[in-house]
């Protein structure tokens, strides 16, 4: 491996990614962006997705644009915090459907967020147009990629972010219902995909390790 060790980026820099990334911001308010992001370019761009959440930016033919004086933003104070303000901003059956899938892994098919989640087929698919359109998900379409056409989370850290909101016994019940997924649409029983249905078992079993079937999912 080649380990590359990046430099927080200029002041200067995170300004210019903000004019190009939203027309008619405030001085003030790059300025509130710029003192918190302290150079980290993520922080800049998740705190631009999130005022577009909130219907503080307006999207025009794929620009973004801020048509009034946004005032004093309430941003967080950390990458995590902004993350998780995020998801809890979502609408409750979009927030219900990445929490869902935040277990499962940064990709999954189509097919397991309508397993995994208790939610109608239509409701899914809706669900996952929104959350795609929030930049929360992805469709991946590389061509030579075995996962095309499947949903990714747009970082590791927005999936991080989601799943370390789930309580232990909410994470146990998701991870059984995966590997149940994982099993019954495997051709061979599940055998090729041993490794990680063993890892959702070993996740289910951390998550609750005093219930009464902890040796039973231990084993």
């Amino acid at each position: 491996a080649t380990v590359v060790h990046l430099e927080r980026l200029h002041d200067r820099d995170v300004r210019a990614l903000l004019e190009k990334a939203v027309k008619g911001l405030s001085a003030k308010a790059v300025e509130q962006i710029v003192e918190r992001a302290q150079g980290v370019p993520l922080f800049a761009i998740e705190t631009v997705r999130a005022l577009t959440d909130r219907g503080a930016l307006s999207r025009v033919d794929g620009r973004l644009f801020a048509e009034r004086e946004l005032g004093e933003l309430e941003v967080p104070a950390s990458l995590n915090a902004l993350l998780v303000s995020r998801v809890d901003g979502l609408e409750p059956r979009e927030r219900e459907l990445a929490r869902a899938m935040s277990v499962f892994g940064t990709t999954f098919p189509g097919r397991a967020a309508l397993a995994l989640s208790a939610m109608r087929e239509a409701d899914v698919e809706t669900a996952l147009r929104q959350l795609v359109r929030k930049q929360v998900l992805e469709v991946l379409s590389d061509p030579f990629s075995p996962d095309r056409d499947q949903y990714a989370f747009t970082h590791g850290l927005l999936r991080s972010a989601t799943y370390q909101m789930l309580a232990r016994r909410e994470r146990k019940q998701r991870h059984l219902a995966a590997t149940a997924y994982l099993q019954r649409t495997s051709t061979d029983d599940g055998d090729e995909l041993a490794e990680l249905i063993a890892t959702h078992y070993l996740d289910a079993y951390r998550a609750a390790r005093n219930d009464p079937d902890a040796d039973e999912l231990r084993v």
